[in-house]
């Protein structure tokens, strides 16, 4: 999850920056120290280029305009999350993919209630039977992601 490059879409420029500084929030007890850019404007589009991962928010005139100068590469992938249809879009694909198609590979609760009884559960797991600190770090990362998937 550290090291995605994520776009929030929305119109509502008030809506766009709570969710995606709320985002930032959803990942405690980590701490997202690449670049954070709650409402991208036509001067700061351009970072869109950037070669690490971030979270930003754009709004649709400004991501179209971003994919026709081309600030959008093909080949790098960005998970943009419309707001407004609650559906990612991945770049790589330009096709609209659910939020757990994203995951697949994982079986995410299906109760948001329970989140934070899972997340308990999860990291319990983890530090029983993960042993190196490169491993743990993946699996808490991936059990936090879980977790935001399932809030939305």
């Amino acid at each position: 999850m550290m090291q995605l490059k994520i776009l929030f879409l929305e119109n509502d420029y008030q809506i766009l920056s709570e969710i995606s500084s709320v985002f930032t929030e959803l990942i405690y007890p980590l701490i997202w120290t690449n670049p954070f850019i709650p409402v991208l404007s036509t001067k700061t589009v351009r970072f869109i280029e950037s070669p690490v991962p971030f979270i930003m928010g754009i709004d649709e005139y400004l991501l179209k305009y971003a994919i026709e100068l081309k600030y959008i590469n093909p080949l790098t992938e960005i998970i943009i999350f419309n707001i407004m249809d609650n559906k990612f879009i991945s770049t790589k694909s330009m096709k609209r993919i659910h939020k757990k198609e994203i995951f697949k590979e994982f079986q995410l609760p299906i109760m948001s209630s329970k989140v934070r009884e899972y997340i308990e559960k999860e990291l319990k797991d983890i530090k029983k039977q993960v042993k190196s600190s490169k491993e743990m770090d993946k699996q808490i990362r991936l059990v936090f992601l879980k977790a935001m998937i399932m809030l939305i």
